[in-house]
């Protein structure tokens, strides 16, 4: 069954006009940098703040776009512990998952697909891992995009071309991966960071890049002569059957300017999971915090522009999906009326 995105126009304008800010403005222009070299000073951490570290994604991705506002947020109003998060870039969901249950890190930023992959032992990973969610902060978009005069029409015709995914091990190369293999398409993949992938593209070095539409994305749309492609909804339905925490998304000029025909793209919800042993009160208090707080994350990057509460405990993930959240997380959703 195909899942309502959560991501409509009618909302994507609403959001708009009350204030959220522009589509322009809000997506991954976050400054890893701000956080890991210390350069939000005017934050005073307690000198018995809990040391937390958070592991977000590709510089320029939403990943990063994510959890460098949300590292901020987390050391200006966590309580009760306070808590002084460290966030860090890395090579994306899958590998943020794997890093966290080596005991490297205390919070993953992922998306939907990765952890249920992990939950499941699926591949890429070679067991099950106790994925636990904390909050969920945004729902995205991937999609494929080819040079303007390309001869590929649609997502069939990527047969035989040379795609340029992201970098391998991340979770769009996975998703990629799965998507041609469930569709019954061969390619040649070329693994780049999601950075050169629109260069590559541009210069005719690739012929498609699978990319999620973040700052990398708008930046490539808005220097370079390239088009989008569409999912029909039996692909989208067919992909679901084997990835049920993916959701269809429908693309269009409110998300991306200047597209003259909306597409049909693959939904990915994105946020923060631990492991199943983090102290409750820790969960408890990041998962308050995205709901609290949520004001310079949705600033920062559009698709989590409905971050509260309520969208943070995503039942999508519980009832339809069977992803777990955290018993910490739990006990505030519950206290927030969520639950």
């Amino acid at each position: 069954m195909v899942n309502k995105a959560v991501l409509t126009r009618r909302e994507a304008l609403a959001a708009a006009i009350a204030g959220v800010g522009t589509i322009a403005g809000c997506l991954g222009d976050a400054d890893p940098d701000a956080i890991e070299n210390g350069d939000d000073d005017d934050v005073e951490v307690d000198d018995d703040a809990v040391e937390l570290f958070i592991q977000a994604g590709p510089d320029g991705t939403s990943f990063q776009a994510i959890s460098a506002p949300f590292g901020q947020a987390v050391r200006s109003y966590s309580e009760n512990p306070p808590i002084d998060a460290t966030v860090s870039s890395s090579g994306g969901g899958v590998e943020n998952v794997r890093v966290l249950f080596q005991g490297e890190t205390d919070v993953a930023t992922t998306d939907g697909v990765s952890s249920y992959n992990a939950m499941n032992g699926n591949d890429p990973f070679d067991d099950p891992k106790p994925v636990k969610w904390l909050a969920r902060a945004a729902l995205g978009q991937r999609f494929y995009a080819v040079r303007e005069d390309s001869d590929i029409e649609d997502i069939a015709d990527l047969e035989g071309a040379r795609v340029a995914p992201g970098p391998a091990g991340s979770g769009g190369y996975t998703q990629h991966e799965e998507i041609m293999e469930t569709l019954g398409i061969e390619v040649d993949n070329a693994s780049l960071e999601h950075s050169e992938g629109g260069s590559a593209l541009r210069d005719g070095q690739v012929d498609a890049w699978y990319i999620f539409n973040g700052s990398d994305f708008q930046s490539t749309w808005a220097t370079a002569d390239i088009r989008l492609l569409s999912f029909t909804e039996d692909e989208l339905e067919t992909y679901q059957e084997i990835s049920p925490a993916t959701e269809p998304a429908t693309v269009d000029d409110e998300w991306v300017e200047g597209l003259e025909e909306e597409i049909l793209a693959i939904g990915i919800n994105t946020g923060w999971v631990v492991r199943d042993d983090m102290d409750d009160e820790i969960a408890y208090e990041l998962a308050r915090v995205a709901g609290e707080h949520p004001e310079d994350i949705a600033n920062n990057f559009i698709g989590a522009q409905f971050l509260d509460a309520e969208f943070a405990y995503n039942e999508f993930f519980t009832d339809e999906v069977g992803l777990e959240y955290h018993d910490g997380a739990l006990e505030y959703y519950e206290d927030a009326g969520v639950l």
